[in-house]
């Protein structure tokens, strides 16, 4: 890896096997022993292969994530296990590989008290740099006012905190198994960012900093039409749909779409794009290419810095 790449990968995944067994005997979906084998978790072989791949594509350093594999058991005690698990695990390994890796901190919902515990506990451990949720929890929107505790928290913190769809299909019958990825996914993202905005709160909480996966589902898209529509479907809205998307943030996980960035890009914003790769969904040469995507962007240099690492660290604070 040359000097002048020092990259920062924002959509990372952590997959370690104490953690995917620990889930399954608690019986928390979605199934994670899908994770299981992908090359994401903490034995050597799979950490060296990581590694590898990174200096291969000029990434100095990930911000690691157990999402979607959240510790959203049903039982309150088993989640909040669950999470200090994780979290445990990420901050260790981060100390093993200082210069490599961050983490943002899983959250034991939808159990509130346990999870504003975890926040509290697991932001002391090392090389902590925000919190991780899913689009949804346990079929609860990231706006249901149960969880108002959290945001309250969250704001106070000045935290950062990083979205993912949750692997439910956006809780509709309408797509298969067999769609919760190829387009459950973007779905997932849709509804939470429409969601987050339709509720008002990227101004309602502006210190926490969100960053929503995939440029937001399909919102570089829609844009235009829920600036148009929105106003007219909710009513109060405390600001106008795109200036509460200039407010967030969106990584670029798109499978090397030049079409997808070029549309985030314009709808966006590239100041609001941070680097993303979806580690260990894309691996070899695929990895290679998420970044390789974003380098080819029509963008100002000095934006693209900002993209491909300068942002994530000023937002992180690395």
């Amino acid at each position: 890896m040359s000097e002048d790449q020092n990259y920062v990968d924002v959509h990372s995944h952590y997959f370690p096997n104490r953690y995917i067994d620990f889930l399954a005997k608690a019986d928390v979906l979605p199934d994670p022993r899908q994770c299981a084998g992908l090359g994401a978790g903490a034995e050597k072989d799979e950490m060296a292969t990581r590694l590898s791949y990174m200096d291969k594509a000029g990434v100095q350093l990930q911000i690691l994530s157990p999402s979607p594999m959240t510790p959203c058991a049903a039982d309150a005690k088993v989640a909040a296990e669950a999470a200090k698990l994780i979290n445990d695990m990420l901050a260790d390994l981060t100390v093993r590989h200082p210069d490599r890796f961050r983490f943002v901190a899983a959250l034991p919902l939808p159990h509130v008290e346990e999870a504003l515990a975890e926040m509290d506990r697991s932001a002391k451990l090392d090389n902590f740099v925000g919190f991780a949720m899913t689009t949804s929890t346990s079929g609860k929107v990231l706006t249901d006012p149960a969880f108002l505790p959290i945001w309250e928290e969250l704001d106070e913190r000045s935290a950062c905190l990083v979205l993912h769809p949750a692997g439910v299909n956006a809780c509709s019958p309408l797509l298969s198994d067999s769609l919760i990825w190829p387009v459950g996914s973007p779905i997932e993202d849709s509804v939470a960012v429409v969601q987050l905005i339709a509720n008002g709160y990227p101004s309602r909480f502006p210190n926490v900093t969100i960053v929503n996966a995939h440029f937001g589902g399909i919102l570089p898209m829609v844009v235009d039409r829920l600036n148009h529509q929105l106003p007219h479907a909710v009513a109060n809205l405390p600001e106008s749909p795109s200036a509460a998307v200039a407010r967030m943030y969106y990584d670029t996980v798109g499978q090397g779409s030049a079409a997808a960035m070029e549309a985030a890009i314009t709808a966006l914003g590239a100041e609001r794009l941070l680097l993303g790769t979806d580690f260990p969904y894309q691996k070899d040469e695929v990895y290679v290419s998420a970044i390789d995507y974003v380098r080819s962007a029509k963008i100002p240099d000095a934006v693209k810095e900002g993209v491909l690492g300068e942002t994530a660290r000023r937002l992180f604070n690395l």
